[in-house]
């Protein structure tokens, strides 16, 4: 457990430490902020509010959360795994006394623990211009804003797990990129057209945990917890089958 959490923790500091990994999550703060001068930009025009006081951060996520995070996610695991076999950078971790799933279940830990970041970047930068903009009201919907940051958090896990199986398919970063772009769209669009199979969908879990906080009917988040939970259990040993093979 210990190597698993050093190699993790370094793993981390590796992602993090790139200039586009902090142009990244400046990026999630100037979005908020963007988010926030559009909405009083119209607000003043049209006299249409665009968001309730207190849950500006929640809006800005339900922005993000279907395309531009899971998308972040991909390009996240391609540079976890394909960049690493591009450059042949993956020999010396191969070469670190640590077992080959030790460094395949850090490096999903250490993707997990920046998409993590960037959420915390989103949700803090969008509690405080909600503050400028609400005053005190921003902080009235704190729960729901935990609750949903926590959701997003879940069903990007799931996806990172998916992800990682077919960058590992891949190899080429481009080449999973791609792919893995080209999935997520084919999942939403048959999602959308074949309701019988939507549930089932991965793209269809960004939302599941509104149930939660809207109290209606908790059971109702259920379902999709457990299918996502399947997912992230079936694609990371897949993932860590396929890793367990790859040779340099």
């Amino acid at each position: 457990m210990n190597e698993l959490i050093t190699f993790s923790v370094n793993e981390y500091k590796k992602l993090f430490r790139q200039t586009k990994a902090k142009i990244t999550i400046v990026l999630f703060a100037l979005c908020s902020i963007a988010i926030g001068i559009g909405s009083i930009i119209i607000e003043n025009n049209t006299g249409v509010k665009i968001v309730a006081p207190g849950r500006f951060p929640v809006f800005v996520l339900e922005l993000l959360i279907g395309f531009v995070l899971p998308v972040l996610t991909i390009f996240i695991c391609s540079e976890l795994f394909a960049a690493e076999f591009k450059d042949s950078t993956i020999k010396n971790l191969f070469a670190l006394p640590v077992t080959k799933s030790i460094i395949y279940l850090g490096k999903m830990l250490a993707g997990a623990a920046f998409t993590g970041t960037c959420l915390l970047m989103l949700s803090v930068s969008g509690i405080a211009v909600s503050a400028v903009i609400n005053g005190t009201m921003a902080f009235e919907s704190i729960g729901s804003i935990l609750i949903s940051y926590l959701g997003a958090f879940i069903f990007l896990g799931a996806v990172l797990s998916i992800v990682g199986f077919f960058t590992l398919i891949a190899g080429s970063p481009s080449i999973a990129i791609a792919i893995n772009l080209l999935i997520w769209f084919v999942s939403g669009i048959t999602g959308t057209f074949i309701t019988g199979i939507r549930q089932f969908m991965p793209t269809s879990f960004s939302g599941w945990h509104q149930p939660l906080i809207s109290g209606v009917n908790m059971t109702m988040a259920l379902p999709p917890l457990l299918y996502m939970l399947a997912y992230c259990i079936i694609f990371a040993v897949a993932g860590l089958l396929i890793f367990e093979r790859k040779e340099v």
